[in-house]
C-alpha cells in the first residue's frame, strides 16, 4: 500500500545528546596510517598506482590528508576492515572517492573533532572490467558509518548518488551532509539510521532501499534522529517497509514525503 504524507512533519522530540562522550570512536593503537596526499609505499597491505590507493588486507586504517584526484579502493576478500576518517578530503574525477569492491564487515568511523569530505565528478569509472561507480562512497558490501563528538562527514555526488551500499547501510550517531544529483542515501537491502543528524539535498530520492527479492529486505528504519531532506521525488522510500521511531524529520520540495507498502510512525 502506498501512503502519502505531507511534505513537512515532526515526530516526537529528538533524544538529547546525540553525540555524547560515550560515542567516541574506539581507539586503535595499531591502526595503519594512510595519508592520501603521501600514501605509504612500503606497506604490503597497500598498493599505490596512478592515484589509486588499493587496500588489500583487513585491519584498521586511519585516513587523513587531502587529494583533489585520488581514490581509495578496498578489496580485502572476506576480511573485516575499519576505516577511521580523521580530516580526510578526497575527490575523484573518474569514479568513487571511496570504493569498497569486496570485504567482510566494513566499519567507517569518524574521528572526534574531524571534518571529512568525499566528492566525485560527473564521470563514472568506465574502464573495461570495472564496476560502474556512481557515488563518492560506494560499497558492494555491508557498510556501517559511526560518528563521534564534533565530527562531520560531507558527501558531494555530481555523477549520481551520495552514499551507496549494495547490501545493508547502517548509520549510527553521525553528522552527515549530502548533496547529490540523484539519490542521497541508498542501501539496496536496507537503510538503518539511529541517533544521527543528516541533511540531504537530492535530485531524486532522499533515502532509498529497494530490494524486492527478499521479504526481510527493502526497508528503511529511522530512530532518534534529526533528518532534513530536500528531494525532487520521494523523501524516504522503503519498498517493503518504513519504520520511524521518534526524532525530527522534515521533507521538503518532494513529490512524496514517504513511499512504501507499509509505513509505521511510532510516537
Amino acid at each position: 500500500m502506498m501512503k502519502h504524507l505531507s511534505r513537512r512533519w515532526a515526530i516526537a522530540p529528538l533524544y538529547a545528546a546525540l553525540f555524547a562522550a560515550s560515542t567516541q570512536v574506539s581507539a586503535a593503537n595499531n591502526a595503519i596510517e594512510l595519508n592520501v596526499a603521501q600514501p605509504p609505499l612500503s606497506n604490503p597491505a597497500i598498493l599505490v598506482k596512478d592515484g589509486r590507493i588499493l587496500i588489500t588486507r583487513g585491519g584498521t586504517y586511519r585516513l587523513t590528508g587531502q587529494s583533489d584526484n585520488g581514490q581509495i579502493w578496498v578489496n580485502t576478500g572476506d576480511e573485516k576492515i575499519t576505516l577511521q576518517l580523521d580530516n580526510i578530503q578526497l575527490s575523484n574525477a573518474y569514479g568513487s572517492a571511496l570504493y569498497i569492491e569486496e570485504a567482510g564487515d566494513v566499519d567507517v568511523e569518524l574521528a572526534p573533532n574531524s571534518n571529512n569530505r568525499f566528492e566525485d565528478h560527473n564521470h563514472s569509472a568506465e574502464k573495461e572490467g570495472e564496476a560502474k561507480q556512481n557515488a563518492p562512497i560506494y560499497s558492494k558490501a555491508d557498510l556501517k558509518i559511526t560518528g563521534a563528538p564534533q565530527a562531520t562527514l560531507t558527501v558531494v555526488g555530481r555523477y549520481k548518488d551520495g552514499i551507496v551500499s549494495k547490501d545493508d547501510l547502517d548509520i549510527r550517531r553521525a553528522n552527515i551532509s549530502i548533496e547529490t544529483v540523484d539519490d542521497g542515501l541508498y542501501g539496496q537491502d536496507s537503510v538503518d539510521i539511529r541517533d544521527s543528524k543528516i541533511l540531504i539535498k537530492a535530485g531524486d530520492d532522499g533515502i532509498k532501499a529497494d530490494n524486492e527479492e527478499r521479504e526481510d529486505k527493502g526497508f528503511v528504519h529511522i530512530e532518534g534522529s534529526d533528518i532534513q531532506i530536500f528531494a525532487k521525488d520521494e523523501g524516504i522510500k522503503g519498498v517493503r517497509k518504513v519504520d520511524i521511531y521518534s526524532g525530527n524529520i522534515r521533507v521538503e520540495e518532494s513529490y512524496e514525503g514517504i513511499e512504501s507498502r507499509n509505513i509505521t510512525i511510532h510516537g
